[in-house]
């Protein structure tokens, strides 16, 4: 519960996405500019070996969303983040779809219920963009890359603005125990989102780039405000804080 904590403080804290030139726990500038001066140099492949994969990213036309799940009820639409604990069993034999809007449902410890999961990609969807933005943004400081950080702010557009594809600023249904008469998420559903913080906190090297994506920054921004406005007033948000 304490490291749950600790990550609504961290993203808190990062939400000004106005720091660029600092120093945090995710993103070392100072560290970054030396690595930038190897590469001028050619002393740096492991840094290289970034650009590799950047300019493969950078024409991908595929991006991440959480509206891929199947329709669970109890009023979750497909913007919702979705996700189920792993060690949970129907008591019926109807398919996992089914069952966990009609059967009721038994903790097995040790006992992982992979058709249980499987149900929702969003855990697989948040820690995929989580990932690309992070290294796309990195790449593009070291490279000065535009292609680099017009790849990342398409991904965030997608995933956080566009209203077909967004995921809605809460964790409602995040580890909902499944069945009959559940539906409603549980605190376990905030860790399953802690790479926000390493992703909010590289976003501001995107700004020395491009400036084309102002729009963009700024309901990105508006987006994790209201994020943490739902961690620190929801039911859930307000149990973790109360540990």
């Amino acid at each position: 519960m304490k490291g749950l904590l600790l990550w609504g403080s961290a993203l808190m804290a990062c939400l000004q996405f106005g720091r660029a030139g600092e120093v945090d726990d995710y993103i070392n500038y100072q560290f970054l500019d030396l690595t930038k001066a190897e590469l001028a140099g050619g002393n740096n492949k492991a840094a290289a070996a970034i650009k590799t994969w950047a300019d493969r990213e950078a024409k991908s036309k595929e991006f991440y969303t959480v509206t891929n799940k199947s329709d669970f009820g109890n009023g979750i639409t497909k913007n919702h983040f979705a996700s189920f604990p792993p060690y949970f069993w129907p008591s019926c034999d109807k398919p996992m779809a089914e069952a966990v809007k009609s059967c009721s449902f038994k903790r097995q410890d040790g006992k992982r219920n992979e058709k249980l999961t499987n149900l929702s990609d969003s855990p697989n969807q948040v820690n995929g963009i989580c990932k690309d933005v992070t290294q796309l943004a990195v790449a593009a400081y070291l490279y000065e890359e535009k292609a680099y950080a017009d790849r990342a702010f398409d991904l965030l557009d997608k995933f956080f603005i566009n209203e077909a594809t967004r995921m809605l600023p809460n964790l409602d249904y995040g580890q909902m125990e499944p069945g009959q008469g559940g539906g409603k998420g549980r605190p376990y559903g905030l860790i399953q989102t802690r790479c926000f913080v390493s992703m909010v906190s590289a976003i501001p090297l995107l700004r020395n780039v491009t400036t084309e994506h102002k729009d963009t920054y700024k309901q990105v921004q508006a987006w994790f405000s209201e994020f943490s406005n739902w961690f620190t007033t929801s039911e859930i948000g307000k149990k973790e804080i109360a540990g």
